[in-house]
């Protein structure tokens, strides 16, 4: 009995200490955003630079490993065209990145884990606009899907015990657009504009533990 009574007075110090190391802190930063697509059209969408805000709450699991959820906002999507003509597409998205670290050192860190996207708006650099016969563009925006889902693989390193910098690649694993049919100049028939798109995202950002 004991025994026991030692046992579950060292795991509640445990436990309590772990907690005590508890961090809340915030981080902002920019990304290179694109597309994957796959479908009628293959190939890489162009990379576009974008940028990205998060708060995060970072939990000690033990001298190792920590877990780190996140709230991030982050404008996703593509750009295309030449200079002084670039077309942007805007997925403004808030994610809930859950990742699991490792200290390889006492300062450098390799995370691993799930993120999971909501869609809060879609537009380009002209604004989001349907008309009564909207365009190929505008058909494009409205075919985002709310939802996004991906992985994110990592790697941060600590200026300090306050800040640190962070760089994570992005790697959709969810097809964020639907099937939609478009009328081109000249084609007698709708034609059906069918890819499978897919978030990839590189993002460098600075974080601030608060306390």
């Amino acid at each position: 009995m004991k025994n026991l009574t030692f046992i579950f007075l060292l795991n509640l110090l445990v436990s309590s200490s772990l907690f005590a190391q508890v961090s809340i802190g915030i981080k902002a930063g920019g990304a290179l955003s694109g597309h994957t697509i796959e479908g009628v059209t293959q190939g890489e969408g162009e990379y576009k630079p974008t940028y990205l805000g998060a708060i995060f709450v970072s939990v000690p699991l033990s001298d190792k490993f920590s877990l780190q959820p996140e709230v991030l906002y982050i404008n996703k999507g593509i750009q295309s065209g030449i200079p002084g003509f670039i077309q942007r597409n805007n997925l403004h998205y808030v994610n809930i990145p859950i990742m699991l670290q490792y200290y390889v050192l006492d300062k450098l860190v390799v995370e691993l884990g799930p993120e999971f996207g909501y869609l809060l708006s879609a537009g380009d650099n002209s604004g989001f606009v349907i008309t009564n016969t909207p365009s190929f563009d505008d058909q494009l925006l409205a075919s985002y899907r709310d939802l996004d889902i991906a992985l994110n693989l990592g790697v941060g390193y600590a200026l300090s015990d306050r800040w640190s910098v962070n760089v994570r690649y992005n790697f959709g694993l969810y097809d964020i657009s639907d099937d939609f049919t478009f009328s081109f100049g000249g084609q007698d028939e709708p034609v059906l504009y069918s890819n499978s798109t897919y978030n990839r995202s590189v993002q460098l950002s600075v974080s601030c533990r608060i306390f």
